[in-house]
């Protein structure tokens, strides 16, 4: 499905991509095969309740009957950069409220609507632990 997203992006004509996938602490993999999980927090909307959220891609697409909850915790599954829509992260929601899945707009009109926490972050906040990182 991520994968159909990309190549609908890339035949209408779109300049998009998959961002680089790292977490920005420079972490590591988890050991289970799978890359890290990359976890964003949804710091905008706090005012509207929360972030709009889309069923596709594009800026187009129809709206989520809820938005995204102020401080829910999101898993990235695809990272795409258009000219017109910017950055649109492809989410799956791990806390707070909103649709399980769907696509965001991580900044709009300047404004930052969501950001990527480091692994060590992301582990204390979904598990309550210091130690995230695989050795």
């Amino acid at each position: 499905e991520t994968k159909e997203a990309g190549q609908r992006a890339s035949e209408e004509g779109r300049n998009s991509c998959t961002l680089p996938t790292r977490p920005p602490d420079g972490g590591t993999h988890s050991d289970n095969g799978d890359p890290s999980l990359l976890v964003w927090e949804i710091i905008g909307g706090e005012d509207r309740g929360g972030v709009l959220v889309r069923e596709g891609f594009d800026l187009g697409s129809p709206k989520t009957a809820e938005r995204l909850s102020y401080l829910a915790l999101v898993q990235q599954l695809e990272l795409l950069r258009d000219e017109v829509a910017g950055e649109r992260l492809h989410f799956r929601r791990l806390t707070g409220t909103g649709p399980l899945q769907g696509w965001i707009s991580i900044a709009l009109n300047h404004k930052v609507l969501a950001e990527r926490l480091s692994e060590a972050e992301a582990g204390r906040r979904l598990l309550g632990i210091d130690r995230w990182r695989g050795s």
